[in-house]
């Protein structure tokens, strides 16, 4: 018999925001990234809100530079503090019983995220969500190099790697669900049988409604 899984987006899904958004204005307020980075950082962001660009790699390669010029203990620490921030004001608290749902039903529950590693884990923990595949920076001397291990998880990546802990783990993805916030995600949800819009974007949304996919919105008392 396959098994099951839940694939779950976590920016905009398992927290209401961006978390390297949060990032990058704790960064700013203290002087880590330049003004003019921060702009080139919050127009990027926008631009993958409306779905204007598919992949981040050229952005990440320039503000991630600031990664470099501290030690990695100095940059962990902050790190630290902004996971922190973020699981203490921008958790979604109705995630948290269908995420356990899943696991009583012995589902499979799988995070993707193409943001870093350093912020998902501490909230993919406060889900319960053990296996988390994110943006791991790469390390040397001590130091974070302004790179990262492997592709990022945007757009097809995510389903690729999909496919691949299917193939491995004898999982079928029409039996599987997948929980995504953004228009970007649409390969991720498209792949499975059991799609979920979560506070979905405007475009997502009509998306999502023209195919009566699942649509929770904590937005809506």
């Amino acid at each position: 018999m396959s098994r099951r899984a839940a694939f779950f987006d976590v920016d905009g899904t398992l927290v209401d925001c961006q978390t390297q958004k949060v990032l990058a204005s704790v960064m700013t307020r203290e002087k880590l990234l330049s003004p003019f980075q921060s702009v080139i950082a919050t127009l990027w962001f926008f631009a993958y809100a409306l779905g204007l660009t598919r992949t981040s790699e050229n952005i990440r390669r320039r503000i991630y530079t600031v990664f470099t010029l501290r030690s990695k203990k100095e940059m962990d620490t902050l790190f630290s503090r902004v996971a922190e921030e973020i699981v203490r004001s921008h958790l979604r608290p109705g995630l948290i019983p269908i995420v356990r749902q899943h696991k009583k039903e012995r589902i499979s529950v799988f995070a993707l995220s193409g943001s870093l590693s350093n912020l998902c884990l501490s909230i993919c923990a406060e889900f319960g969500i053990e296996r988390c595949f994110s943006t791991k920076l790469s390390v040397e001397n001590d130091r974070y190099t302004g790179f990262w291990e492997g592709n990022i998880l945007e757009g097809s990546n995510k389903v690729a790697l999909m496919r691949q802990l299917a193939d491995s783990e004898g999982i079928d993805l029409s039996e599987c669900s997948a929980y995504a916030d953004s228009y970007s995600d649409i390969p991720m949800l498209s792949v499975v049988g059991f799609p979920v819009a979560v506070s979905p974007d405007s475009r997502l949304k009509k998306h999502a409604l023209r195919r009566k996919w699942r649509i929770i919105d904590d937005r809506i008392s």
